[in-house]
């Protein structure tokens, strides 16, 4: 895993908000959700409450969007990945 992708994994589970080049992490402590942005697009969100997860590639099918998607589900949900 890159050193971004952990640090992003880190900012979804202590519910902080993070950036770093093209990925951001934005908290909201209202819906207790935690939203990942790769170059502006939604890609993924964590519900805090429920441990419910959605990913999205948004229609980019890059390589960089699927190692995010893994790296966010490797530090959510062991051995799953895209």
């Amino acid at each position: 895993m890159r050193k971004i992708e952990t640090q992003m994994n880190r900012a979804i589970v202590n519910k902080n908000d993070w950036s770093n080049s093209n990925t951001v992490v934005e908290y909201n402590s209202n819906t207790d959700c935690s939203a990942v942005y790769l170059h502006n697009n939604r890609i993924a969100t964590y519900d805090h409450n429920n441990e419910a997860l959605k990913l999205s590639s948004c229609g980019w099918h890059s390589v960089t969007t699927k190692s995010r998607l893994n790296a966010i589900l490797q530090g959510l949900i062991a051995g799953a990945s895209v």
